[in-house]
């Protein structure tokens, strides 16, 4: 199993390509993969090369000895994800395995985050009469893919203003920040 990429980024997908082999000696039959994704992770979609696939398990059938076959299964990270991410695949078959050792792989991603934020200030009148109060409303947006951790706005008034009050809508404000 190997991930299309690493790190993997809040908020984006990610495609992992799973190989199944049989390395003998005997055909395997009744070959299934059952893909497992960590919270982090939802489902999106699969493509296999053989059998059929129903989240979160892969029918594959027989696969001859020396064969191989591939799926690629596409998930969507969190927004919210930290610290990594993982996806285990567990194959299996009717028939004895010599080495059941090699029939679980798990890829274990890191996750980095990438926030864009924006922000906009605009009064509430143009132009600005001397000696009144002037209304400002800022607004920040996150334009993603990730979830933006520990944002703060610091809002600078001009020395021809004095600060009265403020509103906001999420979090805390003292001034000047």
């Amino acid at each position: 199993k190997v991930a299309d990429t690493d790190p993997v980024v809040a908020g984006q997908p990610v495609t992992y390509t799973i190989t199944v082999v049989n390395n003998g000696p005997s055909a395997a039959q009744n070959v299934a993969v059952t893909d497992i994704l960590s919270a982090e992770l939802s489902y999106s979609s699969a493509q296999v090369s053989t059998g059929s696939w129903t989240f979160p398990t892969w029918t594959i059938g027989t696969l001859a000895n020396g064969a191989s076959v591939t799926m690629t299964i596409t998930a969507n990270v969190a927004a919210d994800a930290t610290g990594t991410v993982s996806n285990t695949a567990l194959v299996t078959s009717t028939t004895p395995d010599p080495d059941p050792d090699n029939n679980t792989d798990t890829e274990i991603t890191p996750v980095e985050t990438s926030a864009d934020l924006a922000i906009t200030k605009v009064a509430d009148t143009d132009p600005v009469v001397a000696g009144q109060p002037v209304t400002y409303t800022i607004t920040v947006v996150n334009n993603g893919p990730s979830d933006a951790l520990n944002v703060a706005v610091t809002d600078i008034l001009s020395a021809e203003l004095s600060y009265s009050s403020a509103q906001v809508s999420t979090g805390s404000w003292t001034f000047p920040t």
